[in-house]
Parts: structure tokens; sequence; C-alpha cells
């Protein structure tokens, strides 16, 4: 059998036992730097374009392939294959998302803000792994363990290495309500996930503002040398349009640095140092026209229809966000303090337009301020970025 329709085109047998998904989406941005400034250039890029392909064959075995040519390059976002013949014990096998960041588990098409806050830059994206999840209790609670192998922040590029499952990663998320008659009990989440493992020689974080301005990257010699842990509460919660999402997150990373101490510096700073740097964020949004909010797709009441004057589902969304640097790495030469900031504190507000559940409109702006990275003591200039995106899925 052969259907078309929110889940893009879908071959499937009688009794479902065999199903075959074909979609994908686009996503195009633009982003308007420091308001008022003529010295600053805007951007214009194709963010993300993701066709993809799923699949279940004999019930109990799913497939997924994703690519991504957004941004001028082609890569591999998803390739996995997950064993469902317990639904509370699921295994999962190959390159997919790391389960720790909450909202970096959030699919792309649908996180509130065109880009993600700070806290995301800490956590790992896509690795090469294994991992065993489910859902228990009754939805009460998901849980997932695995090997993976051991990317830096923020990225999903492969690993290849002699040792490819080098990093543990976990998470238990509860709802501890689930089943109650209120809503806002019954929806409300909390968790805690967490990484340790161990990293040689492998490419360390630099960070950018959420409107793409860099603020922090280490010095040059400075690697990664021994244990590395990651740990994040988070928790998020919906209530008819209201929809709310927490979390922070504290990296800690045994770095050497083989380079010339800065000035200021002794001359014996430590070879070798644990720098800890953390961000936290907290999100909310508001469906002005009355759905239900949601942090998967969101369905308008009535869609966008000019003649009949349906006007879609629109949403408000307002973020505060803030990424420390440890100080350690100022200290000891492993960053230096005239070129990288201690710290970004990032408040953003935004409109999303709703069409329909295939195209989406989103408005926002968002002002990072930062603590040093400046010339002599100073701090680097304020990011002003008016961003805007339109998403079209197929």
């Amino acid at each position: 059998m052969r259907d078309f329709g929110p889940d893009g085109l879908v071959f499937h047998s009688a009794d479902e036992a065999w199903r075959l998904e074909l979609g994908g989406w686009a996503q195009v941005e633009n982003r308007v730097h420091d308001l008022g400034r003529t010295n600053e250039h805007d951007d214009l890029l194709l963010r993300r374009m993701r066709p993809y392909l799923q699949a279940t064959a004999a019930r109990y075995f799913d497939f997924r392939l994703m690519f991504d040519f957004g941004q001028y390059t082609a890569t591999l976002q998803d390739a996995f294959a997950d064993i469902h013949y317990w639904p509370e014990f699921r295994i999962r096998g190959g390159k997919f998302k790391e389960p720790v960041g909450l909202e970096r588990l959030e699919d792309d098409r649908y996180i509130k803000f065109a880009e993600r806050a700070t806290p995301s830059q800490l956590v790992p994206d896509r690795d090469l792994g294994f991992d065993l999840h489910g859902i228990l209790f009754g939805r009460r609670l998901e849980y997932a363990v695995g090997m993976f192998g051991g990317r830096a922040d923020n990225t999903a590029a492969s690993r290849y290495a002699d040792h490819v499952l080098n990093e543990f990663a976990g998470r238990l998320f509860f709802h501890p309500f689930a089943g109650s008659e209120r809503r806002s009990a019954a929806n409300l989440g909390m968790g805690l996930a967490g990484t340790i493992g161990n990293e040689s020689g492998a490419a360390l974080d630099s960070f950018n503002s959420p409107g793409g301005r860099p603020f922090f990257e280490y010095s040059n010699g400075v690697s990664a040398a021994g244990t590395r842990y990651r740990i994040a509460p988070q928790f998020n919660d919906l209530w008819g349009p209201l929809a709310v999402l927490g979390e922070f997150v504290e990296n800690a990373q045994t770095l050497s640095f083989s380079g010339t101490p800065g000035v200021g510096i002794a001359a014996a700073a430590p070879s070798t140092r644990t720098i800890a740097n953390h961000a936290w964020q907290l999100t909310g949004g508001w469906m002005l026209t009355g759905e239900d909010n949601s942090f998967g797709p969101i369905e308008p009441r009535h869609n966008f229809d000019y003649a009949l004057g349906a006007l879609g589902a629109w949403e408000v969304v307002a973020r505060l966000d803030q990424l420390v640097i440890d100080r350690t790495a100022f200290a000891d030469g492993f960053a230096a303090a005239d070129a990288s900031a201690h710290a970004a504190l990032e408040w953003a507000a935004g409109v999303n337009w709703y069409l329909n559940r295939y195209l989406r409109f989103q408005l926002d702006y968002t002002r990072c301020t930062f603590d040093g990275g400046g010339p002599a003591g100073h701090n680097l200039p304020v990011d002003s970025t008016l961003i805007s995106e339109v998403q079209v899925q197929f």
C-alpha cells in the first residue's frame, strides 16, 4: 500500500509489519548582525537540507538514514538500526544522537528558536555507538545507556579510531505524575544525563554565540589529554499552550598545553589541567492561537487560508542562557584573555508562525553580551542578531 501525508511518502503492508517512509525538510536562514552597524555583513544560508529514509522490517526492526546537504557540505547525519522486540528494552546501533543534552535531543524541525542555546555547545551531537533504551512504568521513566566513540562537543562528524567505544553515556528522565488528570503535572519531566570517557589528542571546542559570533577558543598547543565528563540535570513541562524547558550542563576535560605561556603567565605554568566549563538555559513558548504546545510538531487548529480568514498557529518564545569558561583556563595560559571571553550571556525573543504542519516561519532577536575577550581587559562587543528562517517539510 502507498500513502502520502504528514509522514511523507509511505509504503507499507496491510498489517504495518513492513513500512518504508521517504521524507525530509529544508531550512533557509538569514542573519542580520549588529543592527545599524555598517561594518557587519549579513548571512543568507541553506541552514539544513535533510532528506531521510526510514523503514520497519518484520515489525521489530527499524532502520534510519538521513543526510544533510546544508551549508554547502554533504554529511551523513543518522545511520542506525533499532531492535524493539520488547518496547521497554530497545537496542540501537550506528550513528545517532548521544542521550545527553535535552535541547540537543529535540528534533531540529521542532526547536523553539532557529539556533540552539549555549548549553548545547557543551554536549555531544551524533556519534558512533550502541545503546539500550526504553520507557518503563507507564511512561514514568525513560532511560538510555550506551557506549560511544567520544566526539568533541557540539559536533556530529564520524569518529574512526582503534578504540571506537571510548565514552559511556547515560540518561534517566522521569515523568513522576504521568497519567494525572492535571496536564501540567502529567507532562512534567525531569532527569539527569551524563558522559564519562578518556580523550587524547581530540579536537577541542570553540564557542560561538547563538547569533554566530565566535567568542572563545583554546590556545595553540592545547589538546585533550585524559578524562572528560559531562553532567546535565534537565526538565521540561507542557501545560496547554505553554511549553517550558530548562537545563544545566557541566563539562570537565583534562587538557595538556605544550605551547609558550602568554604575557603575565608564569613560565612554570602547569602543562596538564582539568578545565570545567558550564552553561544553563531557560526557554519558554506560548501558543497565542490556543493550540496545545509541544516539543514535537505543532498542529494548527486552522491551517492558513487567507480566503477563509484562517491564520494558522502563532507562538511567542523567550530564552535566557549563559556559558561560563573556567577561569583556570586563562590563569594557566590555556586560553588568551585578550582574545577569548570568560562568559557569554544571551537573551532572546521570537515569533513562530505555523501555516500548517509543513511550513513554518521563525523570526528571532538574540542579544549576547560577553565578559572579557577584548584587548586591554575590555569586553567583546555586544552581539545582537536578527534571525529569520523558513522551514519546509516534504
